[in-house]
Order: C-alpha cells, then sequence, then structure tokens
C-alpha cells in the first residue's frame, strides 16, 4: 500500500494529471454533488486505472465535498458506489426542499 501512495502522490503532481484534471474540470464544470462552480477538484472513484484513468472513474467535485467524502469514506481502492450514494443524496436533498418551496 505505502508503494501506491507514493506512485499516487508522485502522479498527481504530474502534468499528466493536470491534462486530465483540467479536461475532466471543462468538460463538467460545477460540483457534481452540489452544484458550486470554484474550487473544483477531480475525484478518484476508483484507484484502479490512476495514471490510465477513463474519464467515468472520475467525478468533479467542489473541495468542501472532496474533504467531505473523505471524511465520511475515507480512501479505499474502489469507491464508485460510494461516491454515487454522495452525489445522489445530495441531489435528492435539494429536490425535496424545492417542492417544499
Amino acid at each position: 500500500m505505502r508503494n501506491r501512495n507514493y506512485k499516487y502522490s508522485k502522479y498527481i503532481f504530474s502534468s499528466r494529471w493536470r491534462s486530465v484534471s483540467r479536461n475532466k474540470r471543462k468538460q463538467t464544470p460545477f460540483c457534481q454533488r452540489c452544484g458550486f462552480t470554484a474550487d473544483l477538484v477531480v475525484h478518484h472513484m476508483t484507484y484502479e486505472r490512476v495514471g490510465r484513468e477513463l474519464s467515468s472513474d472520475l467525478c468533479v467535485l467542489c473541495k468542501y465535498c472532496h474533504e467531505e467524502f473523505h471524511t465520511k469514506y475515507g480512501k479505499k481502492l474502489i469507491m464508485v458506489e460510494e461516491t454515487f450514494s454522495f452525489i445522489s443524496k445530495q441531489h435528492l436533498e435539494a429536490k425535496a426542499c424545492l417542492l417544499d418551496y
């Protein structure tokens, strides 16, 4: 695990990751959980293909939602279900507020 963490840390500072991250944020210029458009980060839903990610391995979150996600779920190799649950719950809560309005 330690070697994987080292490779990941090195990778997220690479020009390749900067390019992948920039392209994903251009494709989705808002937090997929709360809709915020500033302080965006690209979240890995799986670390299986780090360095050769598919676009579907990634989602865009604001730094606040990203921090909240990892506080709640930690970091695991695969977090696809947790990510979709995290994003969907926010949408359902927002929709309920609009319906109450």
